[in-house]
């Protein structure tokens, strides 16, 4: 029988959470999970309502498989090359939860890829979560090109 497990090793480099209606995250040095998510957090829920373009009506209650969301420092810094943005990119921008560094490809880890933390703590990737266009039109709006303009309205959807 092979074995198909592989590890990585990685850190983490900054944790957020939010509680606000604008999505935006604050910095924090711990976070604290259960089952229904991060504590404190927007997203915490056994239960979400589909988004528009999923495979069921928006709106429909459906189990929240979005409790958190996380980036890698390796990615961001290939999304702001991408994008020739002149500030830099990051996790709070995003909105995510996790920022780790050391994980280059953090985005394609497959679904029930186990993330172990040395306080024994366990988190699950449940899906790819892929770029929005609500987050690139903030991006747009926050930020600048090297060459002075605001990205376009969609670079970060592309990115």
């Amino acid at each position: 029988m092979s074995n198909f497990s592989k590890e990585i090793t990685g850190s983490v480099a900054s944790l957020h959470i939010s509680n606000n209606s604008d999505m935006s995250k604050e910095s924090t040095e711990t976070i604290q999970v259960e089952f229904d998510g991060i504590v404190e957090d927007k997203h915490r829920s056994y239960m979400r309502g589909a988004y528009e373009g999923e495979s069921v009506p928006a709106g429909t209650v459906r189990r929240n498989d979005r409790q958190w969301s996380a980036v890698s420092l390796e990615e961001l810094t290939k999304i702001q090359e991408s994008m020739e943005l002149e500030t830099t990119l990051t996790a709070t921008t995003l909105t995510a939860n996790l920022c780790f560094k050391g994980i280059p490809n953090f985005s394609q880890l497959p679904k029930g890829s186990q993330l172990c933390f040395p306080s024994g703590a366990i988190l699950m990737v449940e899906d790819y979560n892929p770029p929005c266009s609500y987050m690139s039109e903030k991006i747009a709006q926050t930020h600048t090109t090297t060459s002075g303009q605001p990205p376009k309205r969609l670079a970060f959807v592309k990115a």
